[in-house]
């Protein structure tokens, strides 16, 4: 038999997720970027998803199809933000538009 999991009880089942999960709440309620970082398989796009819903997913690599939905959203979801291919260009463009964004990356990176 399948049984269905309830994702809160899931999120919430280290302290680490529980204060994930209590800071994507409060990012929820707040207008501002941001960037979400972690091993692969730690649900990073999950909690990106729990913070912008409604927000498309695109993964930094498809940099022409990133660029034109950031002219066309009001927020959206970018994943694997450290593989693109041009950065600066791509924070730049952000900065540039009213968009809100919720990226992912697997490691930490600086962008002077």
């Amino acid at each position: 038999m399948v049984q269905a999991v309830d994702a809160t009880s899931f999120v919430t089942a280290s302290e680490a997720s529980y204060q994930a999960k209590k800071t994507a709440t409060l990012l929820k309620t707040l207008n501002v970027n941001a960037l979400i970082m972690g091993e692969v398989g730690v649900g990073k796009k999950s909690l990106a998803i729990f913070i912008l819903p409604d927000a498309p997913i695109l993964d930094a690599s498809n940099f022409d199809e990133l660029l034109t939905s950031i002219e066309s959203c009001d927020e959206i979801i970018i994943t694997n933000i450290d593989n693109s291919p041009n950065i600066k260009r791509l924070i730049d463009t952000i900065n540039e538009s009213s968009i809100r964004v919720i990226a992912t990356s697997k490691s930490f990176f600086t962008n002077d």
